[in-house]
């Protein structure tokens, strides 16, 4: 294989964040938004397509995104439609309970769609920042002190290497991190019982039956007597429909085949209502995501020199209490408030001065660790006890909370603000 070509921008980058998922989207966007520019975004993904599934932003990601970009905040504000009521039904139809939101003090997401987020995240970057089908491989101290970050593009058979040049290096690669596992090592995943299955439906080409969809507002749920086992839906954005199903395994099974996957889970359901059959026979294979749900511990440092971890990277959680996305954004947030500054000022020095870059990265993580191991903890909690879940046991989120930590959680505010 030849060495990797050196890229074409002389003075290099700033900024190359590895990871084109949320927290590293919203990494760029709020860095650009503070005038840092030559940023490079390195994705292994071909392209950002329509799969996945829903989210739930809640109020601190929702006030990270708005200081992010108040412009992608009031988009997925305009494009969400509210939660007005949660239905659970039994296998048999009988309603056992209805939750009016107007009228619990339950704090309910602002559900969207995964992939609408990062789509309005990559239009708000600068022009080029964002490469796809390019991923990492490692990265060099080179003898000037900048930092070399080489990474690999398949084309057809071939593979090219290219070096970008940079000032900071940001692992936003998720659970399995390879930023992560060059600074630190391997890492162990810890596996919590259970699978989930996820797709996005497009109402209009899906042909779901009259009736099948809930209410605009209303999520609708089924349980039955099985512990952990869940198929709920939604009509997440205007003509998007979504669900998300869960089902307890001692062991995880990922299977390959996208035929395989969706034979599975019909299986798996097969037992559920016939809204469930025809929602599932209306999904294409090649929309359903599923995953075994694993956390890792959160670091007990993000950062090396000038490379950080960030989201998933750093503290990946379970989805106990839906705070992925949104504690990657507070993590957008947060670092862009601390390290745009000193990329400004051109202080890239190595040390302890209050303006070095190391300083300012040991400083962000310094300042979100102890909030982070909290939230992590309550994730994993929270899953334990869904994992437990039926229809004769339910689980009574309110009672189950500690409120003042709820408070606390969604009552987020950054220590150093974005300008609005």
């Amino acid at each position: 294989m030849p060495p990797p070509k050196s890229t074409d921008n002389d003075r290099g980058y700033d900024v190359v964040i590895v990871g084109a998922g949320i927290a590293g989207m919203a990494c760029g966007v709020a860095l650009a938004r503070r005038g840092v520019r030559r940023i490079r975004i390195v994705e292994k993904a071909r392209a950002l397509r329509p799969v996945g599934a829903a989210i739930g932003l809640f109020p601190n990601g929702l006030e990270a995104l708005r200081l992010i970009s108040p412009r992608v905040h009031d988009r997925v504000v305009a494009s969400a439609i509210p939660n007005e009521s949660y239905q659970m039904k039994d296998l048999d139809g009988t309603l056992i309970r209805d939750t009016d939101m107007s009228k619990s003090s339950m704090v309910a997401p602002t559900y969207l769609v995964w992939y609408l987020l990062q789509q309005y995240l990559a239009e708000e970057l600068p022009e080029g920042a964002l490469i796809l089908g390019s991923s990492f491989e490692s990265y060099r101290i080179a003898d000037d002190d900048r930092m070399k970050v080489r990474v690999s593009t398949r084309n057809g058979g071939d593979t090219t290497e290219t070096e970008y040049t940079c000032r900071v290096l940001l692992g936003a690669d998720g659970i399995n991190s390879m930023v992560r596992s060059q600074i630190f090592g391997e890492r162990d995943l810890v596996y919590h019982g259970k699978m989930m299955f996820r797709a996005v439906l497009d109402l209009a080409t899906c042909s779901i039956d009259e009736g099948v969809c809930p209410p605009t507002g209303t999520s609708v749920g089924y349980q039955g007597d099985e512990k952990g086992k869940l198929f709920s839906f939604r009509e997440t954005a205007e003509g998007i429909l979504t669900f998300t199903a869960m089902s307890v395994f001692d062991k995880p099974e990922l299977l390959a085949g996208e035929g395989a996957r969706m034979a599975r889970l019909k299986q798996i359901f097969e037992e559920y209502p016939s809204d469930v059959q025809h929602i599932l026979d209306c999904t294409q294979p090649s929309a359903l995501y599923e995953n075994a749900v694993y956390d890792i511990e959160v670091e007990d440092a993000w950062s090396k020199g000038a490379v950080l971890l960030l989201g998933d990277a750093a503290h990946a959680m379970t989805p106990g209490l839906g705070q992925g996305a949104n504690q990657g954004l507070e993590d957008a947030c947060e670092l862009a408030g601390a390290l745009a500054p000193v990329l400004l000022s051109g202080d890239s020095h190595e040390g302890g001065t209050a303006n070095s870059v190391t300083t300012a990265l040991e400083l962000f993580w310094r300042s979100r660790i102890e909030r982070l191991k909290k939230v992590h903890a309550a994730s994993r909690s929270r899953t334990a006890s869904v994992n437990r879940w039926s229809k004769e046991r339910p689980l009574n989120i309110q009672k189950d909370s500690d409120v003042s930590f709820l408070d606390d959680l969604y009552g987020w505010k950054p220590s150093a603000s974005l300008p609005v």
